[in-house]
């Protein structure tokens, strides 16, 4: 004897079927099985499904307003912590450079006399700042370039790249 429901051999005394729970008695409703979810699959998502990726624009602004800031909303905290150690320090030591070299000139008005207090470091102020504005830069280009490769990541595997 076979279970009407799912074909598997029984034994001609069964009231049940062991393998679905099929009733084998005349005019009896197989039980109900409990809902139980799916286990979760290491496949990538099908074509078209809507993944929550992330903003190249808003990754983008983030970093211009605040270096490094577009590398943590991608989950790079490292790198975004990097990039904005080495510009703030490098924007505090042009600061301080400057408020050293005329810090004791609060009391002038006269602007050829901050000129020459500055002009003896004008050299490191333009290479702190010609490097602060590097590391802006790079990290613009770079948190873009992120996005990019996180999104197509997301689109390909279905799970963050990183």
């Amino acid at each position: 004897m076979f279970c009407p429901n799912c074909g598997t051999s029984l034994p001609e005394e069964s009231a049940f079927c062991p393998n679905c729970g099929f009733s084998l008695m005349k005019g009896t409703v197989p039980p109900t099985q409990p809902w139980q979810p799916n286990a979760p699959q290491n496949v990538p998502p099908p074509y078209g499904y809507n993944l929550p990726v992330k903003s190249e624009l808003l990754a983008v602004i983030l970093g211009f307003f605040i270096p490094g800031a577009g590398h943590i909303y991608l989950g790079k905290i490292v790198r975004g912590l990097i990039f904005m150690i080495a510009y703030f320090s490098l924007s505090v030591v042009s600061v301080w450079v400057v408020w050293n070299q005329i810090g004791g000139l609060t009391s002038t008005s006269d602007p050829n006399e901050i000129m020459n207090a500055l002009s003896g470091s004008i050299g490191l102020i333009m290479a702190v700042s010609i490097a602060t504005f590097i590391i802006w830069i790079v990290q613009l280009i770079d948190v873009y370039m992120l996005t990019k490769k996180y999104n197509e990541g997301l689109q390909r595997t279905g799970q963050a790249p990183w």
